[in-house]
């Protein structure tokens, strides 16, 4: 059925206004309040949500093409520990002592895992990514990652 040109109307520049603020209240409705990003309450006085706070360490110190544990959650400590070869046992002062990590190759997966010799459990970080917090990522035989790392292997998870 075809629209006489009345009925249709010519005005596009109303109708583009019409459509946008449709599509503008459509996105606000579906919108998640601006905490749930954070996980921050809104300041109850100004409505205003906290920015959640940057890494305490600057991440380009981890070299590329390396794995890097630091003793401290997000990626602090008085040092940090790289690998970018086996390591079958990781260094001695990051053995069982790692609270957070980062996997900086661009393209191999980093295998962590609870035994010197590379056996156990073990927990795979892709490449590019980070760990702020190791007591958050579970072990399949049980508890977290906490201080657990004593090997590092490859792309052989």
């Amino acid at each position: 059925m075809a629209l006489s040109t009345a009925a249709s109307g010519n005005n596009v520049p109303q109708r583009a206004v019409v459509i946008a603020a449709a599509t503008a209240l459509t996105a606000l409705a579906f919108a998640a309040p601006a905490h749930a990003a954070t996980g921050a309450a809104p300041s109850a006085t100004t409505g205003i949500t906290a920015a959640a706070a940057p890494p305490a360490r600057d991440l380009g110190d981890c070299p590329a093409n390396y794995a890097c544990l630091w003793p401290g959650s997000n990626w602090t400590g008085s040092f940090r520990w790289q690998g970018t070869y086996n390591n079958t046992p990781v260094g001695s002062n990051i053995n069982n002592n790692s609270r957070s990590s980062a996997n900086w190759s661009d393209s191999r997966i980093a295998c962590f895992w609870d035994n010197d010799n590379g056996t156990g459990d073990h927990m795979s970080e892709g490449p590019h990514s980070i760990r702020a917090d190791l007591r958050l990522d579970p072990k399949p035989s049980g508890g977290n990652w906490y201080h657990k790392i004593s090997a590092l292997t490859w792309n052989n998870c």
